[in-house]
């Protein structure tokens, strides 16, 4: 069984109620988390787009479908793999919430124990024999990217690998990239330029393969770092990966890119 250390966890809570952010600022604190608290979802997307926590815990509507566009759920889809767990008055059951994705649900007024036992619970991250040998490639995937070897990132995966690259607006053919040429080529193009460094990945079991969510820092113009998170999916074929999925948003650090290189 995979878990981490308290010192190891960042919480981010999204909570309203100043009283009760001091009141679980001081629980967290004494249970040795590292926790970030702000008051509403519009203020907690931006931090996930930056930073990777370990746990989100938010008091926000919640509404009755998983794929509802209601603040619970866009704040739950932003921040995958890193489970989303809510605190309600909501006369939502618990069942319900477990099915629509959610790590777990408590009500409130809560029992302080139980939302800690909650907690830990959902920080554990059950690893089978073989996605920890799956995890060792995607700590060597995210090690290659940082040193720019295309051919050590090519190597890592199968000849025919699938690799779905971020954003929504791209044209249908730049959708999919299929093999390792056009892989290694469509990385070399698209991030050599950027000056970025992953620092930290955590990783998350699928019931097919790994998911991954990570922080870079890149450097913006000015020379001024930024915070950029995001999260990869990875399929394996024996010891190669297989099928990658990148969802981040790269448009700060092109448009960064293009100042720089405007000059």
């Amino acid at each position: 069984m995979n878990t981490f250390s308290p010192a190891q966890i960042r919480l981010l809570v999204v909570e309203p109620n100043s009283g009760i952010q001091e009141l679980l600022r001081v629980l967290f604190i004494e249970e040795g988390y590292h926790v970030c608290f702000v008051d509403s979802m519009q203020q907690a997307m931006p931090l996930v787009d930056e930073e990777v926590f370990q746990l989100i815990l938010a008091d926000v509507f919640v509404g009755r479908s998983k794929h509802s566009f209601t603040e619970a759920h866009i704040l739950r889809r932003r921040a995958l793999p890193t489970p989303t767990a809510l605190m309600t008055t909501q006369n939502l059951p618990f069942a319900d919430a477990r099915r629509e994705g959610f790590a777990f649900l408590i009500y409130k007024p809560f029992d302080l124990e139980a939302l800690l036992a909650e907690i830990a619970l959902a920080l554990q991250r059950p690893l089978t024999l073989e996605q920890q040998r799956q995890e060792l490639l995607v700590e060597r995937y995210f090690a290659a990217l940082n040193e720019r070897d295309w051919d050590a990132l090519a190597d890592l995966c199968t000849e025919g690998v699938v690799y779905y690259p971020p954003g929504h607006d791209l044209p249908p053919s730049a959708r999919k990239i299929t093999g390792k040429a056009a892989f290694s080529a469509h990385l070399e193009d698209s991030v050599q330029q950027i000056a970025f460094r992953v620092e930290e990945e955590v990783v998350y079991p699928r019931r097919k393969g790994l998911a991954a969510r990570y922080m870079m820092h890149a450097i913006g113009a000015q020379s001024v770092t930024e915070h950029h998170s995001g999260a990869i999916l990875f399929h394996f074929a024996g010891e190669r990966i297989c099928q990658i999925g990148v969802s981040v948003n790269y448009e700060p650090l092109y448009l960064q890119r293009e100042k720089v290189q405007a000059g």
